[in-house]
């Protein structure tokens, strides 16, 4: 049975995820372990061979249904974004499903059982059609976090004002008597798990914290509660854009952790053997595998971090070129002035001068 999963793979047009004894053994385009999970725990034990359920996770609706292939059972699901014709969606859904558990249970790999027709005739289907069309009970503030975090990593910018403003009105104790140094105290809060999410996401360590800075500083600033909702959209529209333009996310672990410890250590002497050696692997196969997922030579990868570091510290610093070359670890003042132009086309003295101009 397995052995077709990687057909249905090609054919399939929405990704999918196949459960045996409640733990997903294969997922298409959905890498999601939160998401996958919830399925698992909301589902399984509602499915039966007989009926296809209907989940609203967020922006999201899931379809499944349980299966048996020699007597062990399985949970076949599709998922897709809510779409404005939705009861088409979910006659679409439910059929994809079905077709999807008959495929892979039947003993023969049948061509015609995946033609879906344009338009799905449900009249005849013997399967009930359940529907559990609530919003995900929220079941703790831990919770609600992770799938806040999740909806921001996504882009999902309008669940996510929702769930952070969820987040900081949720019934827990007040934080202060005053009903907007509460709020800002669970805003601060919030602004620290989002800077961990984003450096996970291997966004750079300063530009998230100077964010963080930023945000708090104006939010310190707020006279008034009825200011915090709009903060709260300002906020998420700032974690978004710098996830957007800085998170980097690849298929091997330990290329993520490369990104994350070069981050990090950014203002530390950083080499292909002082990462190699903090991930226990060869630097030959380190450097080799580095180029191959993300196009980039490992040392180019570096100093590109280093330019990038070196921007903010000449616009925003009265540091020296020297002293800046010399916290970012370059050898000298002229290696970081021939990096720099080589990145940037400018010096960085003209670079400096220009944006002290303005």
């Amino acid at each position: 049975m397995l052995t077709k999963v990687p057909f249905l793979k090609k054919i399939s047009p929405i990704p999918f995820a196949l459960y045996q004894n409640r733990i997903c053994i294969f997922e298409y385009d959905i890498n999601d372990t939160i998401f996958l999970n919830t399925i698992s725990e909301k589902l399984w034990d509602r499915n039966t061979e007989e009926t296809v359920n209907i989940l609203k996770l967020s922006s999201d609706i899931v379809a499944a249904t349980k299966f048996y292939f020699n007597g062990t059972p399985y949970m076949f699901a599709v998922t897709s974004e809510e779409q404005p014709a939705l009861d088409k969606q979910l006659v679409n859904m439910q059929k994809y499903v079905e077709i999807g558990a008959d495929f892979l249970k039947s003993e023969k790999m049948q061509a015609d059982i995946i033609n879906l027709p344009d338009k799905l005739d449900r009249m005849n289907t013997a399967k009930r059609f359940n529907q559990d069309f609530k919003i995900y009970n929220i079941e703790n503030k831990f919770q609600l976090e992770e799938i806040a975090m999740h909806e921001l990593a996504r882009g999902n910018k309008q669940n996510v004002q929702l769930l952070f403003n969820k987040l900081i009105n949720i019934s827990n104790s007040p934080l202060s008597n005053d009903e907007l140094t509460s709020k800002k105290y669970r805003i601060i809060s919030l602004i620290t798990l989002i800077s961990r999410l984003c450096i996970k996401k291997n966004c750079p360590v300063g530009i998230t914290f100077r964010l963080s800075d930023k945000l708090t500083a104006k939010l310190d600033k707020l006279n008034n509660v009825d200011d915090i909702q709009l903060f709260i959209e300002h906020m998420a529209v700032e974690y978004y854009s710098l996830l957007k333009s800085n998170a980097n996310n690849y298929n091997s672990k330990c290329i993520n952790d490369a990104i994350e410890f070069i981050n990090v250590n950014i203002y530390k002497y950083i080499s292909n053997e002082t990462i190699s050696n903090y991930l226990d692997m060869n630097p030959n196969y380190l450097s080799s595998l580095f180029k191959h997922e993300t196009g980039i030579p490992l040392r180019k990868f570096i100093i590109d971090k280093r330019i990038s570091e070196s921007k903010y510290l000449l616009r925003n610093t009265s540091m020296s070129i020297n002293s800046i070359a010399q916290a970012l670890h370059f050898s000298n003042q002229s290696h970081f002035t021939k990096s720099f132009k080589d990145r940037t086309g400018f010096t960085p003295k003209y670079y400096q001068d220009v944006v002290n101009s303005k």
